[in-house]
């Protein structure tokens, strides 16, 4: 049986997804929050989409998933959201992905996360 592979984008400065396979027992779907290697260290990404028609020239170069992250996965919205603010700014997909990813741990543990980005509740002096 073939092993399933999921396209995953990084926040990184490019523009691409990556394939990797997902291991046995771990069920991905498109919005998950996963990490896995990128070069020689492990990068927190999103499932993409899935990969139905990978190239069996790369396969034995592809790396697997390492583990599914325990938070909510990105919706459709954001996910196409993430396309579009890519697209109209001329801007790399990893790039606005990585600003949908901020922790916000900048702002303090009173910090609101929103959809795209963080807004915090700064107490009064």
């Amino acid at each position: 049986m073939p092993r399933r592979i999921v396209d995953v984008l990084m926040p990184v400065a490019v523009d691409q997804v990556y394939s990797y396979r997902v291991p046995e027992g771990l069920d991905l779907a498109p919005g998950d929050v996963v990490t896995a290697q990128l070069g020689a260290r492990a990068t927190s990404g999103v499932v993409w989409a899935e990969n139905d028609t990978p190239n069996p020239r790369f396969d034995n170069r592809l790396k697997d998933i390492d583990a599914k992250l325990d938070i909510p996965p990105l919706r459709s919205e954001l996910r196409k959201f993430v396309d579009w603010v890519a697209d109209y700014t001329l801007s790399s997909r990893g790039m606005v992905l990585r600003m949908c990813l901020r922790r916000g741990e900048h702002l303090g543990p009173r910090a609101r996360r929103w959809a795209c980005g963080w807004s915090a509740t700064r107490p009064s002096v």
